[in-house]
């Protein structure tokens, strides 16, 4: 796991952070010219029954919401208030009506840049659901009222003229032929006497369910709000911040499969399979002088017979360094390998094998830009 944090976190820290901020930037950038949203709420009932069951309340708040997003109520609102906002925009983004559990109670919120006009907005809104909706019950009601009340006149009509049948009526001269005309209209009579009972216990019916029916009303008022909104920006931001995170760390892990690279002591003797011993600056005199005995006390340290002398570059000075440590050493014999290149700035990496058969110190020179293919 943490060679995995090495290769992919440390080596490639700045691209990381890059795309974090790059994602941060994104997100409020999203907000820039965001305003202050002032939310204000109202509660009412509608003119129906006590819903039994959530689907009820949602349906119950569901017409509501229908009638308080059209567009002429929104404009009409809007009006009231005295401001001017895209009545489409407004209607699927600024109001929200929700069913408060089954109580038939109804919360509708209105968001608007303008305090006052939020509340003013909200309270003609809810206004506008109550009329609407008496309007439109009363109106089915008065209708089905018109119709039954022709309907018993026309049955009164046909009553009146069986009656006046009946009192006009003049027996024939067969007894058995006058007595079934005259039964026959006094059945028919009887007929629409009961047509007429019905037609008038329908009409009993409705207005006394209109007379039972729930009174509609404002609950509550909605007021103008003292504090705006929270503002969406921090979770923006800390949602660019994730997402720029896990695009970098995407990149870092392919950067890291396709070019690897090798960084510091720890993966050198990794990549080397042997303890690195340490480093030298080509520029320091005294460090020079001193260089063969040093690489010499540390072998002894490590417990080490062979060591090898690897260029970071393949520049001349890293090469005449090669050679003038094998000097130094004592081993002028140069062997050729082929190590890991690694990374650099002109020093020179010392490293040694724990071979105990290998003869007592050997040193091989490498030249890296055999090996910079590696994109190391």
């Amino acid at each position: 796991m943490s060679e995995v944090v090495h290769r992919v976190a440390l080596a490639y820290w700045p691209l990381i952070i890059g795309l974090s901020l790059l994602g941060a930037m994104a997100g409020g950038a999203l907000h820039v010219n965001d305003s202050p949203v002032y939310t204000s709420d109202v509660r009412f009932v509608l003119d129906a029954p006590d819903p039994q069951a959530a689907a009820e309340s949602t349906s119950i708040a569901d017409a509501a919401k229908s009638i308080a997003t059209s567009p002429s109520h929104i404009s009409a609102a809007l009006a009231l208030a005295g401001v001017r906002r895209d009545i489409v925009r407004y209607a699927t983004q600024n109001i929200e009506l929700q069913p408060l559990g089954t109580s038939g109670v109804l919360d509708l919120q209105v968001k608007d840049p303008d305090r006052e006009a939020a509340a003013v907005i909200a309270n003609a809104l809810a206004k506008d659901i109550i009329d609407t909706r008496s309007i439109v019950a009363r109106d089915r009601s008065n209708a089905l009222l018109a119709t039954l009340s022709d309907e018993i006149k026309s049955t009164n009509d046909a009553i009146a003229k069986v009656d006046a049948a009946i009192a006009g009526f003049r027996p024939s001269s067969d007894p058995s032929v006058s007595a079934a005309t005259l039964s026959g209209l006094y059945s028919e009579r009887a007929s629409l006497a009961q047509e007429r009972l019905t037609l008038q216990s329908e009409v009993n019916s409705i207005t006394e369910s209109l007379a039972m029916r729930p009174q509609a009303g404002i609950i509550e008022p909605a007021v103008a709000a003292a504090q705006p909104d929270p503002s969406r920006a921090p979770i923006d931001v800390a949602l660019g911040i994730l997402g720029g995170l896990v695009v970098g760390l995407m990149l870092a892990s392919l950067l890291a499969a396709l070019r690897p690279r090798i960084k510091g002591a720890h993966q050198i003797e990794q990549a080397f399979e042997a303890p690195v011993l340490g480093d030298f600056d080509p520029l320091d005199e005294e460090v020079d002088a001193t260089l063969g005995a040093r690489v010499r006390i540390a072998g002894n340290r490590a417990g080490v017979k062979n060591f090898q002398l690897v260029a970071v570059d393949g520049s001349r000075e890293a090469t005449g360094l090669v050679s003038m440590l094998a000097e130094r050493l004592g081993t002028p014999e140069v062997l050729s390998s082929a190590p890991v290149p690694l990374n650099g700035n002109g020093q020179a990496i010392v490293r040694a094998r724990r071979k105990s058969t290998q003869p007592p110190i050997t040193v091989t020179t490498f030249n890296v830009s055999d090996f910079s293919k590696n994109g190391v």
